[in-house]
């Protein structure tokens, strides 16, 4: 184990996937894995995107990054990256689940969102973080441990219309956050982020974040790089005592 405190939010040696890396918040945590020496694979739906993403990251951190592109909507595609991450490199040190979706489209109230919205956004926040753990933690505990990190909402802790699909399973995802922390124990550590509002630059993304900002103690939109930060904590040695927890990246917004 690392001696020095800086040392241990080091990842030499060691191989971090990011699901839905290639902006915004998965972006930054994606830069954070290679920035502290990981090798990094890169999951989002837009080969392209994800692509150009991987090349700037491998240019600008002289990191080994590699792009697997699938939709996590799809059960079958999942199993698919899966596949391909353990044939190409193993297998993961670090997971963090990333990849959202608040449904097919973003209804006008919560009673709007269908019964194939509730599926979307349970598949993509629930059902994808769960097959990875499944595929990935047997080689994770056969290379000595790992660390699981699921980035969650502060819908799943706070009402945020009409965002219930979203919300009910961001809220499911923090409950397996906490399951599998007791049962991975002590090899694999499992925790979770979760932000608030969130955007590249410090942007509003929509105009009704104009009205939750007043309710956070730091009024402002969150940056991705302070997300990436907890992340990075959460995947390192420097959290080796730390698992089942949640660490709020929201300016305050949720009290616990």
């Amino acid at each position: 184990m690392p001696s020095g405190i800086l040392d241990r939010f080091r990842l030499d040696g060691r191989t971090a996937l990011v699901t839905g890396a290639s902006r915004n918040i998965g972006a930054a945590i994606a830069r954070a894995m290679a920035e502290a020496g990981a090798r990094v694979v890169v999951n989002a739906r837009g080969a392209d995107a994800l692509g150009a993403f991987a090349e700037r990251l491998r240019r600008d951190t002289g990191a080994d990054v590699i792009a697997v592109p699938g939709d996590l909507g799809d059960a079958a595609d999942v199993d698919r990256v899966a596949r391909v991450v353990l044939d190409r490199v193993g297998g993961a040190d670090v997971l963090v689940n990333n990849a959202t979706s608040i449904g097919h489209a973003r209804p006008a109230t919560s009673l709007d969102a269908t019964p194939a919205d509730h599926a979307l956004a349970m598949q993509v926040n629930l059902q994808a973080p769960l097959a990875f753990v499944r595929a990935f933690a047997p080689a994770m505990r056969a290379r000595g441990g790992g660390s699981v990190v699921n980035v969650l909402s502060t819908a799943g802790f706070d009402v945020v219309p009409p965002m219930l699909a979203y919300a009910c399973a961001k809220q499911a995802l923090w409950t397996a956050t906490r399951f599998l922390a007791r049962e991975l124990a002590p090899a694999i550590r499992v925790n979770a982020v979760c932000p608030g509002t969130v955007n590249e630059g410090g942007e509003l993304k929509v105009p009704t974040w104009e009205r939750l900002l007043p309710l956070n103690a730091i009024p402002r939109v969150g940056l991705p790089e302070e997300v990436a930060g907890a992340v990075l904590f959460l995947a390192s040695e420097a959290s080796s005592y730390t698992t089942g927890q949640v660490v709020f990246c929201d300016g305050g917004r949720v009290s616990t």
